[in-house]
């Protein structure tokens, strides 16, 4: 199976950044490049870059992998660049079964926004909220809640300045039921999820 990736918040291009050594658009690039292949997936939940146009289609065709955008607040300038992207969306939801995915014990869904949700599809079955926007901000508050929600962002907790596989996402969520005591994350959603909303 070919890996799949979730980040946020690449945010390439943003002047202030540019001043780190070494610079953090080559950074970037060179974390891209050790981490996707050609045959991947990365799911990218906004911001991907403050660049103008024609340089922001120079670096999406540095980039590696089949590329899935859920449109963030900065990202007006590349919404165009259809070609350059498997779909750009608002908000995205997945489903992986172990059949695709051997390291899964169960099917899992995703929901992905590059804001994160309070509500989400299929939150009441156990879906997993993922998102961006807030740069680790939020880490506090979704560790603290009972919210299966995570910040899939580079300057998340969970990211901590790497491209986030799908193994990551599944390990968190896991960890996260197994602390509250629950064996599968569909148990964890008829505990939490399902009895208050009754």
């Amino acid at each position: 199976m070919n890996r799949i990736y979730f980040t946020a918040d690449l945010h390439f291009g943003q002047p202030q950044k540019q001043l780190e050594s070494p610079p953090y658009d080559e950074w970037l690039l060179d974390l891209w490049w050790r981490s996707v292949d050609s045959g991947d997936t990365v799911y990218i939940l906004g911001d991907v870059t403050f660049l103008p146009t024609p340089e922001a289609i120079g670096l999406l065709e540095k980039l590696p992998g089949k590329k899935i955008l859920v449109a963030g607040n900065h990202d007006d300038d590349i919404l165009g660049c259809t070609e350059h992207f498997e779909e750009i969306c608002q908000i995205k939801e997945v489903r992986f079964t172990p059949e695709e995915a051997p390291f899964l014990k169960q099917s899992i869904r995703l929901v992905m926004c590059h804001y994160p949700m309070l509500t989400w599809n299929h939150k009441q079955s156990g879906a997993l909220m993922l998102h961006g926007h807030s740069h680790g901000r939020l880490d506090k508050n979704n560790a603290l809640s009972v919210d299966l929600r995570f910040d899939v962002g580079l300057e998340g907790q969970l990211a901590d300045h790497r491209l986030l596989r799908l193994e990551d996402i599944y390990i968190a969520a896991t960890r996260k039921v197994l602390r509250h005591g629950c064996r599968s994350i569909k148990e964890y959603a008829k505990k939490y999820y399902q009895a208050s909303s009754s």
